[in-house]
């Protein structure tokens, strides 16, 4: 394996710490990043190059590419001897549905909320587990919170000061924006950004490290939550930083493994 640096292993490590740093969904981050570049499919050097600077196996990879395989999140395709992978119709799909509210999450809390009272006699709502991609932050049976829409006939509704809001339900908000993560996260942030490339394929790990972190904190997390609550300027400062680090790590080539194969001659 290609020698790696000890900062993004390091890093790598400390997010595996946290539980997010399965192969699978590391590739799924990163395929879905070059979906959003324009770049095409990925050559399996390309992709042992990138998450070998992670302090992944070459076996942990291909366990991986299986398993993405048998559940049609990717296709193989042959380019002479070299293999190349890119998602599926339906996980294109699936990624570029969520890609907007990972790569331009809003970051201004509003000044308004709507309360909402559901009828109650109406479709049973699942309150469990909320995350990024629900429209209402429950605060009690069949009531929540959402941004300001349009009237419902189904629902009662009344406008509230986000300012105004109850303590009790700043904490609920808190308690449910999982805010030792975003914490967390700010840190693992402030740390990547001390990691200074000198190749486009540390570029493309390092970019991937912020990525994967920031879109698993949140597509599992509800983002009406965070907003309620009383940690909005964290919140703010860390999409900044995520943001500065998507500029900064830009890469420059589709097959990043060319450079590495450069250095070594």
């Amino acid at each position: 394996m290609q020698n790696a640096s000890p900062t993004l292993i390091d890093l790598a490590a400390a997010l595996n710490g946290r539980g997010g740093l399965k192969v699978w969904s590391l590739i799924v981050t990163l395929m879905g990043d070059r979906l959003r570049l324009n770049a095409g499919a990925i050559q399996n050097r390309d992709l042992t190059a990138i998450l070998g600077l992670l302090g992944i196996t070459p076996q942990a990879i291909r366990v991986a590419v299986h398993r993405l395989r048998r559940d049609a999140w990717i296709i193989t395709e042959k380019s002479g001897r070299m293999s190349c992978y890119s998602l599926t119709q339906d996980a294109a799909t699936k990624t570029i549905a969520v890609a907007d509210l990972v790569y331009e999450t809003p970051a201004d809390a509003p000044n308004q909320l709507q309360l909402v009272v559901v009828d109650p006699r109406g479709e049973q709502i699942s309150q469990e587990a909320p995350t990024q991609n629900d429209s209402i932050f429950w605060i009690g049976q069949n009531t929540g919170l959402r941004m300001c829409a349009n009237s419902d006939d189904a629902q009662l509704l009344a406008t509230v000061e986000r300012a105004a809001l109850p303590r009790w339900i700043v904490e609920k908000a808190d308690h449910a924006a999982k805010i030792d993560d975003l914490i967390w996260l700010s840190g693992f942030l402030t740390s990547l950004a001390q990691h200074d490339p000198q190749l486009d394929v540390d570029v493309h790990a390092a970019r991937l490290l912020a990525l994967h972190a920031w879109r698993r904190f949140i597509l599992r997390s509800n983002l009406l939550a965070i907003l309620a609550g009383s940690h909005v300027n964290l919140f703010q400062e860390c999409r900044a930083q995520f943001q500065t680090l998507m500029r900064r790590y830009q890469p420059t080539s589709e097959h990043p493994a060319d450079a590495t194969v450069e250095r070594h001659i």
